[in-house]
C-alpha cells in the first residue's frame, strides 16, 4: 500500500434501489445482481476500448468494476472528458438493464484523485461519489460538482440537462445527468411489475417516469 499512487480519474458509485429486504421479493436476487455486475463489466471494457481508441492520448486506459454488496463502483484513471464519457456511457447502457432485471440503479459520476486495490478504495473522489450516489430520489445517474467543474460546460453526448433532478434534500446547481432511455410502453409494464408502491417508494418511480417521458408529452 505504501507505493500505491494517488491518481486522477473518474469514479462512479451505483446502488440498487430497494435492496434491503429484497430476499423476500426476489429469491434469485444475488444471482441476478451478479449477472448484472458482470454485464456492466463487459460494457466497461467495450466502451473503454472504443473511447480510448478514439483518442490516442488515452489509448491503453482500463476501467475497473468492483462491488460491495449492492454497491457497484467503477474506476477509470485518465483525462476528465474521456473517463467521464466512459462512465456515462456505461451508466446509459446499465440503467435500462437494471430496470429489466428488477434491480434499478441510481448513482453519481465524479472526477478527482483516488487510489484503490481490490475492494479497498480511498481518496477525495471516492468520498464525493459515496456522498452523492444515494442523494437522489429516482432511477438514474447524476454528474457531481467535481465532474461539472472539470468539464466546464462541455459535456459528452451521453449527458442531458434536466432541471428537475429529484434530490432528497434541496440542491441547487446540479442539473446534468445521464440520458438513458426505455420505450414508454416498456417502462410502464416494468414498473407495474415492481409494485406494490408504498408512499416512500412510489416517488422514486414517478420521478423516473417524469424523466423518461419529459420530451414525449
Amino acid at each position: 500500500m505504501s507505493n500505491l499512487a494517488i491518481k486522477k480519474g473518474a469514479v462512479t458509485f451505483l446502488d440498487v434501489i430497494g435492496w434491503k429486504g429484497i430476499w423476500e421479493r426476489e429469491k434469485d436476487a444475488v444471482v441476478t445482481l451478479h449477472g448484472l455486475i458482470e454485464k456492466i463489466s463487459r460494457y466497461a471494457n467495450d466502451v473503454t476500448t472504443i473511447v480510448s481508441g478514439e483518442n490516442g492520448a488515452d489509448r491503453g486506459i482500463t476501467t475497473k468494476v468492483i462491488s460491495i454488496s449492492d454497491t457497484i463502483a467503477i474506476f477509470t484513471f485518465g483525462n476528465p472528458y474521456h473517463t467521464i464519457k466512459i462512465h456515462a456511457e456505461v451508466c446509459r447502457l446499465a440503467i435500462p438493464d437494471s430496470i429489466r432485471t428488477r434491480l434499478p440503479l441510481r448513482g453519481a459520476i465524479c472526477y478527482g484523485e483516488y487510489s484503490y486495490i481490490g475492494n479497498i478504495m480511498v481518496g477525495p473522489a471516492v468520498d464525493e461519489a459515496a456522498s452523492w450516489h444515494e442523494s437522489t430520489d429516482w432511477i438514474g445517474a447524476i454528474l457531481t460538482p467535481s465532474g461539472k467543474f472539470q468539464l466546464k460546460n462541455v459535456y459528452p453526448e451521453q449527458f442531458v440537462k434536466y432541471d428537475e433532478i429529484p434530490f432528497k434534500k434541496q440542491t441547487y446547481g446540479l442539473d446534468i445527468c445521464v440520458g438513458w432511455e426505455l420505450p414508454g410502453d416498456e417502462i410502464y409494464e416494468l414498473f407495474n411489475e415492481m409494485g406494490p408502491f408504498s408512499p416512500d417508494i412510489a416517488p422514486k418511480f414517478l420521478n423516473t417516469l417524469n424523466f423518461i417521458m419529459r420530451d414525449r408529452c
